[in-house]
């Protein structure tokens, strides 16, 4: 969104000031091609809103994307364990001591295997929402730079035509 610049009145207030026609005109196109490409505060903020929007919608995304994928391997592992469990009662009759003890490593495996994955993904999760907010701030830094360096231009601008206007 461009910045509105009354292009006619600011010819006439500077040529009313006393600075021939022709030279108003050059001021006043001057600063129209100048600040052309300038936006509003409100559209950065717009900007920036959609920008935290995506990057909060690609967060849920993927945190919910880690959590199926958790309910799925711990499906998986419980379907797992179901299916050794039966196994192992089938075979109880004959050895059952021995079983016993099996089993009792294997869901100990199946225990630390889980906690370990969990762990896994809670510190990719981790990560990822770092990185997500490490972008959100290069970002911000980014539009408050360019914010600074529009005012900058602006007051060089303005100055610019103060000091043609006190030549004519």
């Amino acid at each position: 969104m461009a910045l509105a610049f009354d292009t006619g009145k600011h010819a006439r207030a500077i040529r009313e000031g006393g600075v021939p026609a022709p030279a108003a005109d050059a001021i006043v196109d001057a600063i129209t091609e100048a600040t052309d490409s300038l936006v509003t505060e409100e559209f950065l903020r717009n900007e920036l809103a959609r920008m935290e929007e995506r990057i909060t919608a690609r967060m849920d995304m993927g945190i919910e994307q880690l959590r199926n994928e958790m309910a799925l391997q711990f499906e998986r592992l419980q379907n797992e364990q179901s299916l050794q469990s039966e196994r192992l009662q089938n075979d109880l009759a004959s050895q059952s001591e021995r079983l016993q003890s099996e089993l009792a490593n294997q869901t100990g495996q199946l225990q630390s295997e889980l906690a370990n994955q969990t762990a896994q993904l809670r510190t990719e999760m981790a990560e990822q929402a770092g990185q997500l907010r490490t972008e959100m701030a290069n970002l911000r830094a980014e539009m408050w730079r360019a914010m600074y360096l529009s005012v900058g231009v602006m007051a060089a601008i303005a100055g610019i035509a103060l000091t043609i206007a006190e030549l004519f």
